[in-house]
């Protein structure tokens, strides 16, 4: 009975045991899983915030690099003229005679002049031969740009596609007054990023990737510019120099530049203002030294401290006789006859030559 008993007591311990362990592993169990749940959270936090990041650079990369690859299509000249000529039906028909082919420097575009109202979206060619082939057409509302860059035609602005996020708005501005022979050209672009996908709504500025871009003027267009401001146009180079000094101008130089000559009448001499009374144009004056007279010293007096008295003779070249004791020495005073003694009354001074600009030859 006794030993019936111990029995019974070590297999309830057991038992107990083993329930014990069973409790002890399910608590351990769901401890576990609560981390693996919270490491899980800050997991992919920390994935969504790099996918975020990740994201950001992406967009503005692709951004800006449509903008300056539009930018440099459209700079190009071959390509200008393929855009014009594919827009004639647009408003930009009216450009086509400057772009002809074999090119004519005196053509002029059949532009309206005072024309300041921008002509909606158009289409942008490469430089390829027999008009090139399309870069880009903004005219349909649904054109645009993939992730990677590359056109599509799925493009919406209210609610996004993530497949062709991007999208530009292009308007051409043709400049002119009273004269639209060669107008200048503005053309605008405005970028857009729609996403579907929140994840890929990230911070977008417009305003920095779109551009605002005044195509350079032909060689044609500089040449009569450059000859309508009385310059000389080399083509070579499409530079224009304008001389902006009107022939006749009088300056001071180290040396002459060509087409100056030294200015001979003006040699040590300075500038003063005409007034039409003491100083007339052209007509010179002054002089370097300036004689000392009697005239010239400023009032003031003698201590005599002596008896005055005549002199019998004078020395040659003065005039009058007089003198005075001075102490018990006889000194003699005389003033010049006619006194020569010059002073020079110049500031310092810097020496430059005077030129004159000669008009061109011929």
């Amino acid at each position: 009975m006794h030993s019936s008993f111990l029995s019974v007591l070590r297999e309830k311990n057991e038992a107990n045991r083993t329930q014990c362990t069973a409790g002890f592993s399910l608590l351990e169990i769901v401890i576990a899983m609560g981390l693996l749940g919270v490491g899980g959270f800050f997991m992919a936090s920390m994935l969504q915030t790099s996918l975020k990041n990740s994201t950001q650079m992406n967009v503005t990369t692709q951004a800006d690099a449509l903008r300056r690859n539009l930018v440099k299509t459209i700079a190009n000249d071959s390509a200008w003229k393929n855009t014009v000529n594919a827009n004639s039906a647009t408003g930009l028909g009216c450009l086509a005679p400057l772009y002809t082919n074999p090119p004519d420097p005196a053509a002029k575009s059949t532009c309206a002049p005072n024309t300041t109202t921008p002509i909606g979206n158009i289409v942008v060619m490469n430089g390829g031969p027999s008009g090139g082939h399309v870069v880009y057409d903004s005219r349909p509302t649904n054109n645009g740009f993939t992730a990677t860059g590359a056109p599509c035609n799925s493009f919406v602005k209210v609610g996004g596609n993530d497949l062709c996020p991007f999208r530009m708005d292009l308007a051409v501005n043709i400049i002119c007054g009273q004269n639209c022979d060669r107008p200048q050209v503005k053309v605008m672009g405005t970028m857009t990023y729609a996403p579907k996908n929140s994840t890929f709504d990230v911070a977008f500025n417009p305003g920095r990737y779109g551009f605002n871009f005044v195509r350079g003027q032909d060689k044609g267009a500089l040449k009569a510019i450059c000859e309508m401001l009385g310059g000389a146009f080399t083509p070579s180079t499409s530079k224009c120099k304008v001389d902006l000094v009107p022939d006749g101008t009088v300056m001071a130089f180290s040396s002459c530049p060509a087409g100056w000559v030294p200015m001979s009448a003006a040699a040590g001499r300075i500038i003063v203002g005409v007034d039409g009374v003491n100083y007339n144009l052209d007509v010179p004056g002054g002089s370097d030294l300036k004689p000392l007279s009697v005239i010239n010293l400023p009032s003031h007096t003698h201590d005599l401290g002596g008896i005055v008295f005549d002199f019998p003779t004078v020395p040659p070249g003065f005039t009058g006789h007089g003198g005075f004791v001075e102490g018990s020495t006889s000194t003699p005073w005389y003033i010049p006859q006619n006194g020569n003694t010059t002073f020079d009354g110049r500031m310092s001074y810097w020496a430059l030559q005077f030129c004159q600009k000669l008009p061109p030859p011929g």
